[in-house]
């Protein structure tokens, strides 16, 4: 949650991306092989659950903070006229982790990401 409290704090549009993505990271993280993006995305989505279209939105959207994530963490520079996008992508990913946290605390226990990631509704 130190990572989420910084990605609110920070000054620059990059880091407030970069620290949002670590705190996914860190809520997400346990067991199991895979690209960290593909599995904040899919440990993300489906306990926030909904229909199966709100469920794909919502990957989207964790993975647009992970494509700016990437770029940033790989040596690209994020466009300056693109910064209001960046915005948009970062505001709505902060709206997704607290969900995301608020279905995890409602576990009580630690989460069987083997069940999050395959079980088609996923009930907290």
């Amino acid at each position: 949650m130190e990572r989420f409290s910084l990605s609110q704090c920070r000054r620059e549009i990059i880091d407030r991306i970069l620290d949002l993505a670590l705190a996914f990271e860190i809520a997400t993280s346990g067991g199991g092989n895979g690209p960290v993006g593909w599995k904040v995305s899919v440990r993300s989505a489906q306990p926030i659950g909904g229909s199966l279209e709100t469920r794909q939105e919502n990957r989207r959207k964790i993975n647009d903070l992970y494509v700016l994530r990437n770029r940033a963490t790989h040596g690209s520079h994020l466009n300056a006229r693109d910064r209001i996008k960046h915005h948009e992508v970062w505001v709505y990913a902060v709206h997704l982790y607290r969900e995301v946290l608020a279905k995890l605390f409602e576990l009580g226990e630690k989460p069987d990401w083997n069940a999050i990631e395959l079980d088609p509704v996923f009930k907290a």
